[in-house]
């Protein structure tokens, strides 16, 4: 049995990808698509694969190619927008940071992102008594969808929960 040491893998600056996604222009004898192009198949067949060689496409044992992953997280992460009473004491640069992990159940992926921050200043109406504190955590979870047609793989977004109050 194999363990794996990370669950969640941190998004970086939350850039897009290379080398994951096609360039956005579809083949003649295939059908368009609503989802983002993959360039090549996100499930990996390693079941007869060794260790050492599943470990570099899929280091969290959950069947998808760890580059491909790290595509689709990057490209569908939630982009925060504070009201206009947020201090700004309370939001760092390069806040907040992400990490992700990825479940498979058939052509579905629930993408779990953790939004992490230094420090919370609290609620902003919250005068008669001061609520920040070091530290905090958010969580969302993303479900997509896997599709194959023609001759692409194609990831679409499906729906979001979480803290998303409009």
């Amino acid at each position: 049995m194999r363990t794996h040491t990370c669950r969640f893998r941190f998004l970086g600056a939350l850039a897009l990808a290379t080398g994951v996604f096609g360039a956005g222009r579809a083949e003649a004898q295939d059908p368009p698509h609503p989802g983002l192009r993959l360039t090549r198949s996100p499930i990996l067949l390693s079941a007869g694969m060794p260790d050492e060689v599943r470990c570099v496409y899929d280091e969290d044992g959950n069947g998808l190619d760890d580059q491909v992953e790290q595509g689709i997280a990057q490209r569908f992460v939630p982009e925060f927008r504070f009201d206009e009473d947020e201090p700004g004491s309370s939001l760092l640069a390069n806040e907040p940071r992400a990490v992700f992990s990825i479940l498979r159940k058939g052509d579905t992926l629930t993408v779990r992102y953790v939004f992490l921050w230094k420090r919370d200043a609290g609620f902003v109406n919250d005068a008669a008594c001061w609520s920040g504190h070091l530290g905090d955590t958010q969580a969302m979870d993303m479900t997509v969808r896997l599709t194959r047609s023609g001759h692409f793989w194609y990831a679409e977004m499906l729906g979001l929960e979480g803290f998303t109050d409009t």
